[in-house]
């Protein structure tokens, strides 16, 4: 009997654990997503907002990532303008969704 209860506490234990190791990694990858660190942090490309006309056009300005190159705004309707300095320009018909990752 002692070599059975000894075997489940030790089970409990290690479920336990991977349960916390587990809760913590949905934990850690929320907040990567919400807090958008990853383009924060320049890994993954990005693209701003620079210039709005009052017909609800705009002008947007994409940057490459370290781990990834200039989101592409092509699927969206925008027309790429070319470079300028080491971000790629586009003309958007419309206001595009801040939220959205565009690949």
């Amino acid at each position: 009997m002692g070599d059975a209860t000894w075997a489940a506490q030790d089970y409990n234990r290690r479920m336990l654990r991977f349960l916390a190791v587990a809760a913590a990694g949905l934990a850690l990858l929320a907040t990567v997503k919400r807090e958008r660190l990853l383009e924060r942090a320049h890994l993954v490309g990005v693209c701003t907002t620079y210039a709005q006309a009052a017909d609800g056009t705009e002008w947007r300005e994409c940057f490459s990532g370290r781990l990834s190159g200039r989101p592409s705004l092509k699927l969206n309707g925008c027309t790429n303008a070319g470079a300028h300095g080491n971000a790629e320009l586009w003309h958007c018909p419309a206001r595009l969704a801040a939220n959205t990752t565009r690949q």
